[in-house]
């Protein structure tokens, strides 16, 4: 059989079961239907999810000096003790990361105690 011949047959068959065909056809394009929207809802949900955590601070975090301890003496050796974290070093660093990532939301906020420098 040519392939001019196999077509000619297909269409035959097509139009000897229009019904069966129009139900096949309706069949897969609702199964490729359902397929699409259940990709979407996952990464609706995907996006939300990622959202809320973002909302919780689960994709910040705290940038610190490190702290100095007179009880934290390793072998008689007192630890060293590291300068503090100035308003202009974090604002260089807002603005250095800001730059870098736009989409970055920087803040600089000061935490008080009773033993401030």
């Amino acid at each position: 059989m040519s392939f001019l011949e196999n077509i000619r047959e297909a269409l035959r068959s097509i139009k000897g079961n229009l019904l069966r065909t129009i139900l096949t056809a309706l069949i897969v394009s609702i199964g490729l239907m359902a397929l699409v929207g259940i990709l979407t809802a996952i990464d609706a949900m995907r996006h939300s999810l990622g959202d809320t955590f973002a909302s919780l601070g689960a994709n910040a975090f705290e940038m610190k000096a490190k702290g100095y301890n007179n009880r934290s003496r390793r072998g008689g050796v007192a630890d060293k003790q590291y300068p503090a974290i100035t308003y202009l070093q974090a604002s260089l660093y807002k603005k250095e990361l800001t730059q870098r990532e736009p989409a970055a939301i920087v803040g600089v906020s000061a935490r008080i105690s009773g033993a401030t420098e």
